[in-house]
């Protein structure tokens, strides 16, 4: 009997406060629950026994991989938030180096990697897809941040882990590999959703998250406005300052 695991995240949009968060400024942000990254998992058998399938639809990302390839020692689900284990990235960038895709869909594919490495149960065949419901990528509305929490929660939710804590802290490290250094603020919005405060604490250098409470009758309603120009949230982190 086929095992599987389904897991969605919401985009998110910036109110105030737009990658200025990142050197210290405040940010008021909101998820936006009707556009979701779903992430589904089955555990297979038989003739994909041995193989980890992945497909990111929205991406044209089709491959598959050895499961022998991809086991590593001291797994740990209980992380917190931080960048990735430098020796598991290396491996997965070794591993995606016999694949040839341009560098961003290579970025996205490492990310889904290092995550599956350090996540998915490995004694068998799985089968991975990813799916945007309407989130455009790119438009600055978090998809990748999405994309990050819906794989982390799939991943963890096959090892019987629920705790969002956990799926944040993962879903950061999948970020660090996507944007370099990334606030935080993205994958906790799409993580925990509703409406938050952010600030960066200067000691520590985290993104403190403070849940803001909006009553029915004072909803906020927004219209978003799709231009069709991609855009780089690395870059623009970098010109912040």
């Amino acid at each position: 009997m086929m095992s599987c695991f389904e897991a969605s995240a919401p985009g998110k949009v910036i109110l105030f406060g737009e990658h200025a968060v990142v050197h210290g400024s405040h940010a008021v942000a909101s998820s936006l629950d009707d556009l979701r990254v779903y992430a589904r998992l089955e555990i297979e058998s038989g003739e994909s026994q041995n193989m980890l399938r992945i497909n990111l639809n929205d991406l044209g990302i089709k491959c598959s991989l050895k499961i022998s390839d991809l086991v590593i020692k001291n797994k740990d689900l209980k992380k917190e938030q931080g960048p990735p284990r430098s020796d598991v990235l290396k491996k997965a960038h070794n591993i995606l180096m016999n694949l040839k895709y341009s560098p961003e869909k290579q970025s996205a594919l490492l990310a889904v990697i290092y995550l599956c490495m350090e996540l998915c149960p490995l004694s068998t065949g799985v089968y991975l897809q990813v799916v945007s419901a309407g989130l455009p990528i790119g438009a600055g509305l978090g998809s990748s941040a999405a994309f990050s929490v819906a794989i982390s929660a799939v991943l963890l939710a096959a090892c019987g882990v629920e705790e969002k804590k956990l799926i944040n802290a993962w879903a950061f490290c999948a970020e660090v590999i996507l944007h370099g250094s990334p606030s935080g603020l993205d994958n906790a919005m799409s993580c925990f959703g509703g409406h938050a405060l952010f600030v960066r604490d200067t000691t520590c250098g985290r993104i403190k998250h403070q849940p803001l409470c909006v009553e029915p009758q004072h909803n906020i309603y927004l219209l978003i406005t799709n231009t069709q120009k991609l855009r780089s949230t690395k870059k623009l982190v970098q010109h912040v300052a």
